[in-house]
C-alpha cells in the first residue's frame, strides 16, 4: 500500500483542518497573530528591510525540521519496543482492528509533512535571494498565511505525538497488567482442572499417592524440590 493510500484509508488528510483537535487550534491563532503583525509592521511594504532576517529564519527551520527526523524514528522505536505481540493484540480486540497502526501511521504523516516543509522552507530561502519583483499583496499575505500554519502545524503535531508517544507507556502498563491478570486465571482454572482429574485417582489410596508423588519430585532435577514436596503434602 502506497504511503498516499495509507493516509486516504486512515483520513489523515483531516488532520490539516480537524479544528476539534489541540494543534489545530493553536495553529490558526497563531498564524492569524502572525498575519496581524506582518501587516501592522507594513512588512510587504517594506520587504527589502527584512529579507534578510527571513532568509535566515527560512533556513534554520529547514535545518530543525531535518533534526526533527530524529524524534519521529525515536517516537517509532519507543512504541515498536512496548507493544509486545499479546498486547497489541489485546488492545486491538478491546478498541478495534487497525489502532495500533493509526498511531504508527501518525507518525508518518509528521514525516511526510517535514519532508514537505523541508523543501518548501529551502525553496523559500533560494527565492528570497532573487531580484524579481515581490509578488502581489494579496497573494504575499496568503502565502505567507499557508506557509506559516504548515510550520506550526508540524511543530505541534509534534508535540502532541510526543505527549501520545508517552501515553504509550501507561497504555502499554494497563494491558500488560490485564494479560497478567487473564494468565492468573487461566493458571488457577489449571489448577482447579488439574485437581479435580486427580481426584478421581486418589480416591482410596490418597496416601499411596502422594508417597509416589513425592517420590517422584525427588527423582526429577528442580532445584526447589523441598518446597515442591510441601505444596504437595498440603494440597493431597
Amino acid at each position: 500500500m502506497g504511503i498516499i493510500n495509507k493516509f486516504t484509508n486512515h483520513n489523515k488528510w483531516c488532520d490539516y483542518f480537524n479544528i476539534k483537535e489541540f494543534e489545530c487550534k493553536i495553529s490558526i491563532l497563531l498564524t492569524l497573530f502572525s498575519l496581524f503583525l506582518i501587516r501592522y509592521f507594513e512588512i510587504y511594504s517594506n520587504f527589502h528591510t527584512y529579507s534578510v532576517p527571513f532568509q535566515n529564519i527560512t533556513i534554520y527551520i529547514a535545518s530543525s525540521f531535518i533534526g526533527m527526523i530524529g524524534i519521529i524514528l525515536a517516537g517509532i522505536a519507543v512504541i515498536v519496543g512496548k507493544l509486545e505481540v499479546n498486547v497489541v493484540k489485546l488492545i486491538e480486540e478491546i478498541n478495534g482492528k487497525g489502532t495500533v497502526e493509526k498511531i504508527l501511521v501518525s507518525f508518518e504523516f509528521l514525516a511526510f509533512n517535514i519532508g514537505i516543509g523541508i523543501f518548501t522552507f529551502l525553496l523559500l530561502h533560494i527565492i528570497l535571494y532573487s531580484n524579481k519583483p515581490l509578488i502581489c499583496i494579496g497573494l504575499f499575505y496568503t502565502m505567507f498565511g499557508l506557509i506559516t500554519y504548515l510550520f506550526l502545524f508540524i511543530i505541534f503535531y509534534t508535540v502532541s505525538l510526543v505527549s501520545n508517544t508517552v501515553n504509550v507507556f501507561t497504555i502499554s502498563n494497563t494491558y500488560n497488567q490485564i494479560i497478567g491478570r487473564e494468565k492468573s486465571l487461566f493458571d488457577t482454572a489449571n489448577e482447579i482442572r488439574i485437581d479435580f482429574l486427580l481426584r478421581g485417582y486418589i480416591v482410596g489410596s490418597r496416601e499411596q499417592f502422594l508417597r509416589d508423588l513425592l517420590q517422584f519430585v525427588d527423582d526429577s532435577n528442580i532445584n526447589n524440590k523441598e518446597q515442591v514436596k510441601n505444596y504437595f503434602s498440603k494440597c493431597y
